[in-house]
């Protein structure tokens, strides 16, 4: 039995999403507000559009792992990829049912889980973290707001598909698949909406992983709240509100 929300008394493993781990990387106190005393915090609508791209985009790769051809994509940008086929993959890859790729943390008595888009089987000698990203913006994607949050995510992919037995070895490099509009389009005429591809590499290190999960439970453990991050939007907000609110 997992538990959803820690309880410090409880011997129970708790289950810690991706999501949870980057916002504890980003803000401490919004994490144990949220996993420690059940204070969700908001979020905004689901992004439709993004949503049903990534869907197509997984649909297309399934036909490519059943059939088990090179990712014509890939292969544009000079990449030998097949899309990876397992027994579990289609759990690995679900998004929206709390599953994913799962690895229970001893150390910390964590359960960790995310789901990636896809996973490339690269030149039939490694495996590589695939995600996809639908935008539209001029700027690339290195230049991106959530760029480092990105990297971070397909780290830790990396960390999770390492912890799965596979006898495959498991890449640095992780690739992000982009489809973004296309600033060409001068019209829509309620049929069509134009994108372009490309495809980023990204070569990074999950070094970082088991550190965070050690200091992400020492968090969750105490029995004070951490301080506002300084940063965080959030916190910015739950200490002015106050103050001008009458």
């Amino acid at each position: 039995m997992w538990s959803q929300k820690f309880d410090p008394k409880s011997g129970e493993p708790l289950k810690v999403s991706r999501t949870k781990i980057e916002l504890f990387t980003r803000c401490p106190l919004c994490f144990y507000l949220s996993q420690r005393l059940g204070v969700k915090i908001p979020y905004g609508p689901p992004f439709g559009l993004n949503i049903q791209i990534d869907t197509l985009m997984k649909k297309d790769a399934d036909h490519l792992r059943s059939s088990q051809n090179p990712d014509p994509r890939a292969k544009k940008f000079g990449i030998n990829a097949v899309p990876f086929n397992h027994p579990d993959i289609k759990q690995w890859l679900d998004v929206f049912n709390n599953r994913g790729l799962e690895y229970f943390h001893p150390e910390t008595n964590l359960l960790i889980f995310g789901a990636p888009d896809n996973i490339w089987l690269i030149d039939d000698a490694r495996l590589s973290i695939v995600d996809v990203k639908a935008t539209h913006s001029n700027k690339p994607i290195q230049e991106s707001f959530f760029w480092e949050e990105n990297k971070r995510q397909v780290e830790l992919y990396a960390w999770l598909l390492a912890q799965q037995g596979l006898s495959y070895p498991i890449s640095d490099t992780s690739y992000f698949v982009r489809i973004n509009t296309k600033k060409s389009q001068n019209s829509f005429d309620n049929n069509c909406l134009e994108f372009e591809d490309e495809v980023i590499t990204h070569t990074g290190s999950h070094a970082w992983v088991e550190p965070t999960l050690t200091a992400l439970k020492t968090c969750l453990i105490q029995d004070t709240s951490p301080s506002p991050s300084k940063k965080c939007d959030y916190c910015k907000y739950r200490i002015e509100a106050p103050s001008i609110a009458r």
